[in-house]
């Protein structure tokens, strides 16, 4: 069963009673930004382990978003149907012990962490992602759901657009250098480890 410290706290993964202010206070934000690849969830989801935070995965909200607008046939290029649909949309998620991973999404009551790492919503998200309408929404709700609590927050510009007054922010990019330099000391061919090297550089660019 889903693990809600002190109730079901709507939209951001609850793990510990520290993780939790009155409403009337401004609760500790740390920002985790990064490329896609770098890591981000495993520093993010271990710091809030660590220190008994809330954590809320941003682009895993993108993604549910992205299911729910597949699953209802909407047009993708429509953004003022999925920005009415993302103010609707109802969005939790739960620490979720002996489940793998255990932070669970999900989306109108219904546990759709596989489901939102699929092929599909992995091909469609950036389309739904890209109107300024929707990631307006969003960073609305974004901004809701951490609003008087202290949190690990992780995702693509949440330093410096979802909450640029953040406690604390890390852009994390050691990770995915480290992960495609790896190649390099298995004997590639030198081919090979050119293209991966050239990969490497890109994306400490992004």
């Amino acid at each position: 069963e889903p693990f809600y410290p002190g109730g079901q706290a709507a939209g951001c993964y609850d793990r510990g009673m520290r993780n939790t202010v009155s409403d009337d206070r401004e609760g500790v934000v740390i920002a985790i930004d990064g490329p896609a690849g770098a890591g981000k969830s495993t520093v993010a989801q271990g710091l809030a382990r660590r220190l008994g935070m809330g954590y809320l995965d941003t682009g895993a909200m993108y993604r549910a978003l992205t299911l729910l607008a597949l699953r209802k046939r909407l047009d993708l290029d429509d953004a003022a149907a999925l920005s009415s649909m993302a103010a609707d949309m109802e969005l939790d998620a739960a620490y979720v012990p002996g489940k793998k991973p255990p932070y669970r999404v999900f989306m109108e009551g219904e546990d759709v962490t596989e489901e939102v790492r699929s092929r599909e919503v992995s091909a469609h998200v950036s389309r739904v992602s890209s109107h300024p309408e929707v990631r307006a929404e969003m960073v609305r709700k974004q901004r809701a759901m951490a609003k008087g609590r202290n949190m690990v927050v992780e995702g693509r510009d949440v330093g410096t657009v979802v909450f640029p007054r953040a406690a604390v922010k890390f852009f994390v990019l050691y990770l995915t250098i480290v992960r495609m330099m790896v190649p390099l000391f298995l004997n590639l061919p030198a081919k090979q480890a050119a293209a991966v090297t050239m990969m490497a550089k890109a994306v400490e660019r992004t």
